[in-house]
């Protein structure tokens, strides 16, 4: 049987491995979409020349944290976008095995257990996603509401992408469409959510007792 530890080292080598190969593809991707959100946000530096928006990027970026985590966001919408569609290859038929994809782990007939890592992949995929979404907008939209509305939140939010993704891979033909991905994506989007929550929750305490101490 596979140790937590082995299971641990096995997911993160994978993660890792897309992550190495969405990095640069992201990163020009993610680049374009902040210079566009500048464009449509912040028009000074519009028409200036390309170094004059370089410059205002920087200055935002050293300046302004919410423009950071837009930043974050895009890279890692990048990755998810590459690892889905950009870099998938051509598929005839997309609905080969729509019902297909449940398992996160198989028993081999020794009794020893592996995980299934496209299962694991995709509970995983949107906890980034939700957790940085939540950090861009939850303090003004939902954190006060409590933990059922950020769950209600999150859920909604990673099912409503995950299903767009595999639209987009059915009318492409890049990759299989799988029910299984939706329902993993979204369950890892909504844990992602409440990650945030309990985290902003925690801070929240935190600051409260310093300030606190410090009256």
């Amino acid at each position: 049987m596979i140790s937590a530890v082995a299971l641990l080292r096995t997911v993160m080598t994978h993660v890792l491995g897309v992550l190495g190969r969405a990095f640069w593809p992201s990163l020009v991707i993610a680049l374009l979409a902040s210079f566009l959100y500048l464009y449509c946000t912040d028009s000074t530096d519009a028409g200036k020349g390309f170094w004059a928006a370089a410059r205002g990027w920087v200055w935002r970026a050293r300046t302004s944290s919410f423009f950071r985590k837009v930043l974050a966001l895009c890279f890692y919408t990048s990755v998810v976008l590459y690892s889905t569609l950009i870099g998938r290859a051509f598929c005839a038929n997309p609905l080969s095995y729509p019902l297909s994809g449940w398992r996160l782990w198989v028993v081999a007939a020794d009794g020893g257990i592996s995980p299934v890592m496209s299962g694991l992949e995709n509970v995983a995929m949107l906890m980034p996603f939700t957790f940085l979404l939540a950090w861009m907008y939850g303090e003004r939209l939902i954190y006060a509401r409590g933990a059922a509305s950020m769950l209600v939140w999150s859920t909604g939010v990673s099912l409503a992408f995950s299903f767009c993704v595999e639209g987009l891979q059915f009318v492409l033909h890049l990759g299989t469409w799988q029910l299984a991905d939706i329902v993993y994506n979204t369950l890892g989007g909504a844990v992602g959510g409440l990650l945030w929550w309990a985290l902003a929750g925690r801070a929240r305490v935190v600051d409260a007792a310093r300030a606190h101490e410090n009256d």
